[in-house]
Protein backbone atom coordinates (compact mmCIF):
# COMPACT_ATOMS: atom_id res chain seq x y z
CA UNK A 1 0.00 0.00 0.00
CA UNK A 2 1.21 3.55 -0.96
CA UNK A 3 1.84 5.79 1.76
CA UNK A 4 0.39 9.21 1.30
CA UNK A 5 1.89 12.41 3.00
CA UNK A 6 0.70 15.51 4.22
CA UNK A 7 3.72 17.43 3.32
CA UNK A 8 7.32 16.33 1.35
CA UNK A 9 9.90 18.49 2.02
CA UNK A 10 12.97 18.65 -1.04
CA UNK A 11 16.11 19.25 0.26
CA UNK A 12 17.14 18.92 4.03
CA UNK A 13 20.28 21.96 4.64
CA UNK A 14 19.11 23.71 7.34
CA UNK A 15 15.96 25.39 5.67
CA UNK A 16 14.66 22.00 4.25
CA UNK A 17 15.61 20.59 8.11
CA UNK A 18 13.93 23.23 10.19
CA UNK A 19 10.76 23.17 7.90
CA UNK A 20 10.81 19.72 8.56
CA UNK A 21 10.86 20.01 12.48
CA UNK A 22 8.44 22.71 12.32
CA UNK A 23 5.92 20.54 10.36
CA UNK A 24 6.18 17.78 12.39
CA UNK A 25 6.04 19.27 16.07
CA UNK A 26 2.43 20.17 14.82
CA UNK A 27 1.42 16.88 14.18
CA UNK A 28 1.60 16.72 9.88
CA UNK A 29 2.56 13.40 8.35
CA UNK A 30 5.68 14.75 6.82
CA UNK A 31 8.86 13.33 4.86
CA UNK A 32 12.03 15.54 4.08
CA UNK A 33 14.47 13.64 1.19
CA UNK A 34 17.99 14.69 0.55
CA UNK A 35 19.88 13.08 -2.64
CA UNK A 36 22.50 13.28 0.38
CA UNK A 37 23.06 12.73 3.75
CA UNK A 38 22.60 15.72 6.01
CA UNK A 39 24.45 17.35 7.42
CA UNK A 40 26.78 17.33 4.10
CA UNK A 41 29.33 19.23 2.44
CA UNK A 42 27.26 19.93 -0.85
CA UNK A 43 25.17 22.70 -0.89
CA UNK A 44 25.38 25.81 1.80
CA UNK A 45 24.53 24.16 5.39
CA UNK A 46 28.43 23.48 5.84
CA UNK A 47 31.27 25.18 6.99
CA UNK A 48 31.23 25.20 11.11
CA UNK A 49 29.72 28.42 11.83
CA UNK A 50 27.27 30.86 10.71
CA UNK A 51 27.16 35.08 11.83
CA UNK A 52 24.02 36.09 13.99
CA UNK A 53 23.55 39.51 13.14
CA UNK A 54 20.82 42.05 14.60
CA UNK A 55 21.74 45.23 13.70
CA UNK A 56 21.05 44.14 10.19
CA UNK A 57 22.32 46.41 7.66
CA UNK A 58 21.07 45.43 4.33
CA UNK A 59 16.85 45.65 5.24
CA UNK A 60 15.08 47.48 8.24
CA UNK A 61 13.24 44.25 8.16
CA UNK A 62 15.49 41.80 9.21
CA UNK A 63 16.64 42.98 13.09
CA UNK A 64 12.99 42.00 14.15
CA UNK A 65 13.39 38.29 12.32
CA UNK A 66 17.01 38.07 13.87
CA UNK A 67 15.77 38.56 17.41
CA UNK A 68 12.46 36.20 16.86
CA UNK A 69 15.14 33.44 15.31
CA UNK A 70 17.20 33.48 18.47
CA UNK A 71 14.24 32.69 20.74
CA UNK A 72 13.74 30.17 18.17
CA UNK A 73 17.35 28.60 18.28
CA UNK A 74 16.73 28.78 22.04
CA UNK A 75 13.69 26.67 21.73
CA UNK A 76 15.73 24.28 19.43
CA UNK A 77 18.56 24.09 21.78
CA UNK A 78 15.82 23.12 24.81
CA UNK A 79 14.34 20.48 22.91
CA UNK A 80 17.32 18.99 21.49
CA UNK A 81 19.81 19.06 24.40
CA UNK A 82 22.46 20.32 21.90
CA UNK A 83 24.42 23.99 22.33
CA UNK A 84 24.35 25.69 18.89
CA UNK A 85 24.12 29.52 19.62
CA UNK A 86 26.44 31.77 21.17
CA UNK A 87 25.67 34.99 22.19
CA UNK A 88 29.50 36.23 22.15
CA UNK A 89 28.75 39.71 20.34
CA UNK A 90 30.11 40.35 16.80
CA UNK A 91 32.37 43.16 16.06
CA UNK A 92 31.75 45.06 12.88
CA UNK A 93 34.26 47.90 11.31
CA UNK A 94 34.21 49.97 8.02
CA UNK A 95 35.03 53.53 6.43
CA UNK A 96 32.64 55.82 8.30
CA UNK A 97 31.16 56.54 4.66
CA UNK A 98 30.46 53.05 3.79
CA UNK A 99 26.67 51.47 3.88
CA UNK A 100 27.38 48.79 6.04
CA UNK A 101 28.64 50.82 9.02
CA UNK A 102 25.68 53.34 8.13
CA UNK A 103 23.03 50.64 7.81
CA UNK A 104 24.36 48.92 11.51
CA UNK A 105 23.83 52.10 12.85
CA UNK A 106 20.60 52.76 11.61
CA UNK A 107 19.12 49.55 12.32
CA UNK A 108 20.57 49.86 15.76
CA UNK A 109 18.66 53.04 16.22
CA UNK A 110 15.31 51.98 14.59
CA UNK A 111 15.40 48.53 16.24
CA UNK A 112 17.14 49.92 20.02
CA UNK A 113 19.77 48.02 19.27
CA UNK A 114 22.76 47.94 22.06
CA UNK A 115 25.94 49.12 20.18
CA UNK A 116 29.47 50.10 22.12
CA UNK A 117 32.12 51.77 20.59
CA UNK A 118 35.45 49.81 20.67
CA UNK A 119 38.47 51.21 21.48
CA UNK A 120 41.38 50.59 18.55
CA UNK A 121 43.54 49.55 21.35
CA UNK A 122 40.72 46.74 22.29
CA UNK A 123 40.50 46.10 18.57
CA UNK A 124 44.72 45.20 18.29
CA UNK A 125 44.26 43.27 21.22
CA UNK A 126 41.85 41.17 19.78
CA UNK A 127 43.63 40.55 16.76
CA UNK A 128 42.32 43.34 13.99
CA UNK A 129 43.54 46.02 12.83
CA UNK A 130 41.31 48.91 11.19
CA UNK A 131 42.52 52.54 9.57
CA UNK A 132 42.23 55.26 12.52
CA UNK A 133 39.46 56.89 10.88
CA UNK A 134 37.32 53.65 10.45
CA UNK A 135 34.90 53.55 13.33
CA UNK A 136 34.23 49.81 14.69
CA UNK A 137 31.18 48.90 17.33
CA UNK A 138 30.35 45.78 19.21
CA UNK A 139 27.02 44.44 18.73
CA UNK A 140 26.62 42.30 21.92
CA UNK A 141 23.05 40.23 20.79
CA UNK A 142 24.86 38.76 17.95
CA UNK A 143 27.17 35.99 17.99
CA UNK A 144 27.45 32.20 16.07
CA UNK A 145 25.78 29.18 15.57
CA UNK A 146 27.34 25.82 14.79
CA UNK A 147 26.39 24.82 11.27
CA UNK A 148 26.27 21.11 11.01
CA UNK A 149 25.28 20.62 14.28
CA UNK A 150 22.32 22.89 13.69
CA UNK A 151 20.96 20.92 10.71
CA UNK A 152 21.64 18.02 12.57
CA UNK A 153 19.32 19.01 15.93
CA UNK A 154 16.81 19.98 13.14
CA UNK A 155 16.36 16.38 12.07
CA UNK A 156 16.82 14.98 15.17
CA UNK A 157 13.81 16.95 16.23
CA UNK A 158 11.85 16.25 13.03
CA UNK A 159 12.34 12.53 13.67
CA UNK A 160 11.39 13.11 17.43
CA UNK A 161 8.26 14.20 16.36
CA UNK A 162 7.49 11.13 13.55
CA UNK A 163 8.70 12.50 10.42
CA UNK A 164 10.67 10.35 7.84
CA UNK A 165 14.02 11.53 6.94
CA UNK A 166 14.51 9.50 3.53
CA UNK A 167 18.09 9.95 1.33
CA UNK A 168 16.83 9.94 -2.40
CA UNK A 169 16.21 12.64 -4.08
CA UNK A 170 13.40 13.41 -6.86
CA UNK A 171 14.52 12.52 -10.56
CA UNK A 172 12.22 14.38 -12.40
CA UNK A 173 9.87 17.35 -11.29
CA UNK A 174 6.83 16.85 -9.33
CA UNK A 175 3.90 15.23 -10.95
CA UNK A 176 -0.15 16.56 -10.46
CA UNK A 177 -2.13 13.90 -9.77
CA UNK A 178 -5.71 13.47 -7.47
CA UNK A 179 -4.56 13.52 -4.32
CA UNK A 180 -2.03 16.29 -4.54
CA UNK A 181 1.70 15.36 -6.32
CA UNK A 182 3.88 12.32 -7.03
CA UNK A 183 7.72 12.72 -6.85
CA UNK A 184 9.18 10.00 -8.92
CA UNK A 185 12.93 9.30 -6.73
CA UNK A 186 15.77 7.15 -7.32
CA UNK A 187 13.99 4.41 -4.67
CA UNK A 188 9.79 4.17 -4.05
CA UNK A 189 7.76 7.27 -5.56
CA UNK A 190 6.59 9.85 -2.34
CA UNK A 191 2.76 10.88 -2.85
CA UNK A 192 2.09 13.98 -1.06
CA UNK A 193 -0.53 16.75 -0.75
CA UNK A 194 1.34 19.49 -0.71
CA UNK A 195 5.52 19.95 -1.83
CA UNK A 196 7.98 22.49 0.28
CA UNK A 197 11.39 22.25 -2.27
CA UNK A 198 14.77 23.94 0.13
CA UNK A 199 16.98 22.97 -2.50
CA UNK A 200 19.63 25.60 -2.80
CA UNK A 201 21.17 25.51 -5.39
CA UNK A 202 19.75 22.37 -6.65
CA UNK A 203 15.86 24.21 -6.93
CA UNK A 204 15.88 25.24 -10.47
CA UNK A 205 16.36 21.23 -11.25
CA UNK A 206 13.21 20.70 -9.33
CA UNK A 207 11.06 23.58 -10.51
CA UNK A 208 12.68 25.17 -13.45
CA UNK A 209 10.41 28.53 -13.65
CA UNK A 210 12.79 29.56 -11.24
CA UNK A 211 15.43 29.36 -13.17
CA UNK A 212 15.85 33.35 -14.56
CA UNK A 213 15.78 34.01 -10.77
CA UNK A 214 18.35 32.15 -9.35
CA UNK A 215 22.12 32.22 -9.97
CA UNK A 216 24.88 29.91 -8.21
CA UNK A 217 27.98 31.27 -6.27
CA UNK A 218 31.73 29.58 -4.85
CA UNK A 219 32.39 30.81 -2.29
CA UNK A 220 35.51 29.92 -0.08
CA UNK A 221 35.78 29.53 3.51
CA UNK A 222 39.35 29.49 5.15
CA UNK A 223 40.85 28.46 7.90
CA UNK A 224 44.30 30.33 10.19
CA UNK A 225 46.23 29.10 12.59
CA UNK A 226 46.05 31.54 15.73
CA UNK A 227 49.90 30.79 17.04
CA UNK A 228 49.28 33.75 19.85
CA UNK A 229 45.91 32.12 21.36
CA UNK A 230 44.01 35.55 20.95
CA UNK A 231 42.30 35.15 18.16
CA UNK A 232 39.27 31.97 19.72
CA UNK A 233 36.18 31.56 21.55
CA UNK A 234 37.99 31.24 24.90
CA UNK A 235 40.18 34.51 24.47
CA UNK A 236 37.12 36.09 23.66
CA UNK A 237 37.75 37.32 19.90
CA UNK A 238 34.61 38.31 18.63
CA UNK A 239 33.03 37.17 15.54
CA UNK A 240 33.42 40.33 12.83
CA UNK A 241 32.62 41.87 9.85
CA UNK A 242 34.68 44.56 7.96
CA UNK A 243 33.44 46.39 5.47
CA UNK A 244 36.56 47.10 3.59
CA UNK A 245 37.36 49.89 1.07
CA UNK A 246 36.78 48.20 -2.23
CA UNK A 247 32.95 47.96 -0.75
CA UNK A 248 33.52 44.27 0.10
CA UNK A 249 32.85 42.25 2.86
CA UNK A 250 35.37 40.80 5.14
CA UNK A 251 34.37 38.39 7.31
CA UNK A 252 35.12 35.67 10.63
CA UNK A 253 35.04 33.83 13.62
CA UNK A 254 36.84 32.68 16.61
CA UNK A 255 38.52 29.62 16.22
CA UNK A 256 36.44 26.89 18.07
CA UNK A 257 39.48 24.25 18.26
CA UNK A 258 42.45 22.71 16.02
CA UNK A 259 40.80 23.76 12.50
CA UNK A 260 41.35 27.53 13.32
CA UNK A 261 39.90 30.66 12.36
CA UNK A 262 37.85 30.94 9.81
CA UNK A 263 37.69 33.95 7.21
CA UNK A 264 35.94 34.63 4.34
CA UNK A 265 34.88 37.22 2.19
CA UNK A 266 31.47 38.63 0.17
CA UNK A 267 33.72 40.63 -2.33
CA UNK A 268 34.46 38.68 -5.35
CA UNK A 269 31.89 37.23 -8.25
CA UNK A 270 32.73 33.34 -8.98
CA UNK A 271 29.28 32.70 -10.50
CA UNK A 272 29.05 28.84 -11.34
CA UNK A 273 27.04 27.72 -14.29
CA UNK A 274 25.94 24.56 -12.85
CA UNK A 275 25.66 22.59 -9.17
CA UNK A 276 28.02 20.12 -11.14
CA UNK A 277 30.76 22.97 -12.02
CA UNK A 278 31.30 23.17 -8.79
CA UNK A 279 35.51 23.25 -7.59
CA UNK A 280 35.06 21.86 -4.19
CA UNK A 281 38.75 22.84 -3.13
CA UNK A 282 40.85 26.37 -2.30
CA UNK A 283 42.95 27.25 -5.33
CA UNK A 284 45.67 29.46 -5.55
CA UNK A 285 43.17 32.60 -7.07
CA UNK A 286 41.35 31.92 -4.28
CA UNK A 287 43.55 32.64 -1.50
CA UNK A 288 45.06 35.43 -3.81
CA UNK A 289 42.16 37.28 -3.71
CA UNK A 290 41.53 37.05 0.14
CA UNK A 291 45.11 37.23 1.61
CA UNK A 292 45.87 40.33 1.25
CA UNK A 293 42.62 41.80 3.19
CA UNK A 294 43.79 39.03 5.99
CA UNK A 295 47.31 40.87 5.92
CA UNK A 296 46.07 43.73 6.23
CA UNK A 297 42.70 43.75 9.04
CA UNK A 298 43.65 40.82 10.86
CA UNK A 299 47.48 40.62 11.20
CA UNK A 300 47.94 38.14 14.29
CA UNK A 301 46.71 35.28 12.29
CA UNK A 302 49.01 32.25 11.10
CA UNK A 303 49.39 30.13 8.08
CA UNK A 304 46.53 28.62 6.63
CA UNK A 305 45.52 25.38 7.61
CA UNK A 306 42.67 24.99 5.45
CA UNK A 307 39.94 25.77 2.61
CA UNK A 308 36.41 24.54 1.45
CA UNK A 309 33.82 25.33 -0.97
CA UNK A 310 30.50 25.89 -0.85
CA UNK A 311 27.63 27.64 -2.99
CA UNK A 312 25.79 30.44 -2.42
CA UNK A 313 22.29 30.66 -4.82
CA UNK A 314 21.37 33.98 -4.76
CA UNK A 315 18.09 35.96 -5.77
CA UNK A 316 18.46 39.14 -8.17
CA UNK A 317 18.25 41.82 -5.08
CA UNK A 318 19.69 39.25 -2.89
CA UNK A 319 16.43 39.20 -0.52
CA UNK A 320 14.89 35.48 0.07
CA UNK A 321 12.63 33.98 -2.29
CA UNK A 322 9.89 32.32 0.35
CA UNK A 323 6.40 32.07 -1.26
CA UNK A 324 4.39 29.48 -3.42
CA UNK A 325 5.75 28.41 -6.62
CA UNK A 326 4.43 30.39 -9.80
CA UNK A 327 1.69 28.24 -11.19
CA UNK A 328 1.81 25.49 -9.32
CA UNK A 329 -0.72 25.62 -6.68
CA UNK A 330 0.78 23.27 -3.65
CA UNK A 331 4.27 23.59 -4.43
CA UNK A 332 6.38 26.22 -2.04
CA UNK A 333 9.75 27.37 -2.32
CA UNK A 334 12.49 28.85 0.20
CA UNK A 335 15.35 29.83 -2.03
CA UNK A 336 17.95 32.90 -2.69
CA UNK A 337 18.89 33.13 0.38
CA UNK A 338 22.16 34.72 -0.69
CA UNK A 339 24.53 33.93 1.74
CA UNK A 340 22.95 35.13 4.84
CA UNK A 341 19.81 33.60 6.03
CA UNK A 342 21.39 30.86 7.91
CA UNK A 343 20.98 32.78 11.38
CA UNK A 344 16.99 32.92 10.35
CA UNK A 345 16.24 28.75 9.44
CA UNK A 346 14.11 28.42 12.37
CA UNK A 347 11.86 31.46 11.61
CA UNK A 348 11.57 30.76 7.37
CA UNK A 349 11.03 26.84 8.71
CA UNK A 350 7.97 28.08 10.91
CA UNK A 351 6.56 30.69 7.47
CA UNK A 352 6.95 27.72 5.04
CA UNK A 353 4.96 25.22 7.08
CA UNK A 354 2.59 27.93 7.85
CA UNK A 355 2.48 28.44 4.14
CA UNK A 356 2.09 24.91 3.15
CA UNK A 357 -0.55 24.69 5.87
CA UNK A 358 -2.91 27.64 4.89
CA UNK A 359 -2.00 29.28 8.08
CA UNK A 360 -1.27 32.87 9.56
CA UNK A 361 2.12 33.49 10.28
CA UNK A 362 3.93 36.57 12.07
CA UNK A 363 6.22 36.89 9.04
CA UNK A 364 6.70 39.73 6.41
CA UNK A 365 5.64 36.64 3.72
CA UNK A 366 5.07 40.19 1.32
CA UNK A 367 8.84 41.04 1.62
CA UNK A 368 10.17 38.09 0.13
CA UNK A 369 7.26 37.09 -2.42
CA UNK A 370 8.20 36.67 -6.15
CA UNK A 371 5.91 39.15 -7.54
CA UNK A 372 8.40 41.67 -6.20
CA UNK A 373 10.47 40.47 -9.64
CA UNK A 374 6.94 41.05 -12.34
CA UNK A 375 7.84 43.02 -14.57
Amino acid sequence: MTEHYDVAVIGLGVMGAATLSALARQGVHAIGLDRFAPPHAHGSSHGQTRMVRVAYAESPVYAPMARRAIDLWRELEQRTGTALLTQSGVLYGGPPEGAFMQGVHTAAQRHNIPLMDAPKGSILRHGMRLPDDWPAVLESDGGFVLAEEAVQAFLLDAMAHRALVRNDNPSAPPRRNARGFVLETNGAPVHAENIIVTAGPWTAHILPALAPLLRLQRRVLHWFDDPKGKMSKTSNFHPFGIETAQNGFLYGFPALDKTGVKIAEHIIDDPLASVDALQPNGTATDMAHIDPLVQTHLPLVGARKTMAACIYTMSPDEHFIIDEAPGQSGIYVGAGFSGHGFKFAPLIGEALAALAMGQDCDFPTAFFALGRFAT
